[in-house]
């Protein structure tokens, strides 16, 4: 478990677990007015005593924070604005709590992840975000400051500075689970999305065929281990998968006929008896991301014979 102890982050801001939300004495002994609860799976306890901001996040490489940044910045300013003394709190004080604490940081004073997280290391020894989360914190630095500043690993499962020192097919994962939880309508509408959909192509630009056949049932079977349930997410994360995996073979055609090779062999290979012992949708799913690449294929084929006729 995380610290027991709360940690003062800066400006009557705290860091804490969810042990620490769930006692109110001593939180309205430490003068707490705002809580920003960052999980998905902890109610606020106390909604009559203070004033909550819930983030709905699980610890997981594929959860995208990005888009919570700026709420959380205008909810924090604001409670500082009124007087107000703020907690946050994940589960145990670790990663999702530490990643908007950092951002908060970030975005107020355009100061480096890594002079933000070395700050909070201090009163926080404990302190991991997950990798996921730390790409996620060093795309905000870029944006913030116009480069990628803080390149080292940062934690002991960090990927570190990804652009200077990790191979495509690792960005290209990587990039991929970020934009699984974005709804598609923010691929045109909303800016991070658009960034992270880039992302993606420009990793796959660079990715060779082997490569890319090498990784991609690890890639998929990563989905199912992050969304393998029947959950709206879930539904999102497939259907984001499907409409990557028939774009980028625009980017190489040769990825074409590996996707459509390999989405068909999964269920012949033989760890896919243990997979469906751990993800009983795993069938379902795999079936519908075939049936959706499918739909593609012939749409271009019908769009091509068309394409023929007409000449």
């Amino acid at each position: 478990m995380g610290n027991t102890n709360m940690s003062y982050i800066h400006r009557s801001l705290w860091l804490g677990s969810v042990t620490n939300a769930m006692d109110a004495s001593m939180l309205q002994s430490m003068g707490i007015t705002h809580i920003v609860n960052a999980t998905a799976e902890e109610e606020n306890f106390y909604p009559q005593k203070f004033v909550y901001h819930r983030v709905p996040l699980y610890d997981k490489t594929s959860e995208r924070v990005t888009p919570y940044f700026d709420q959380v910045v205008e909810f924090i300013s604001s409670a500082h604005a009124a007087g107000g003394v703020v907690l946050i709190h994940c589960q145990e004080g670790i990663s999702r709590s530490v990643t908007l604490a950092l951002a908060y940081r970030m975005l107020t004073e355009h100061i480096s992840l890594g002079k933000a997280f070395a700050d909070i290391k201090l009163v926080r020894p404990e302190a991991e975000p997950n990798p996921g989360f730390l790409q996620e914190l060093r795309d905000l630095e870029r944006r913030l400051l116009g480069k990628l500043v803080t390149q080292e690993m940062l934690t002991r499962f960090d990927w570190g500075g990804l652009d200077c020192s990790a191979s495509g097919i690792d960005r290209l994962r990587i990039s991929i689970k970020s934009l699984l939880s974005v709804r598609r309508d923010d691929c045109v509408n909303d800016k991070v999305a658009k960034e992270t959909l880039d992302a993606v192509r420009t990793a796959a630009v660079e990715v060779t065929p082997k490569d890319f056949k090498s990784a991609l049932p690890g890639i998929i079977y990563d989905v199912l281990e992050n969304f393998g349930g029947g959950s709206t997410r879930d539904k999102t994360a497939w259907e984001n998968l499907a409409f990557v995996l028939n774009d980028i073979p625009s980017l190489n055609p040769q990825f074409g006929a590996i996707i459509c090779n390999t989405v068909a062999s999964l269920t012949s290979e033989e760890e896919w008896e243990e997979v469906c012992l751990d993800f009983p949708l795993a069938p379902i799913l795999i079936d519908q991301l075939r049936l959706r690449i499918a739909e593609v294929e012939t749409n271009e084929t019908t769009d091509r014979i068309g394409n023929a006729n007409e000449i």
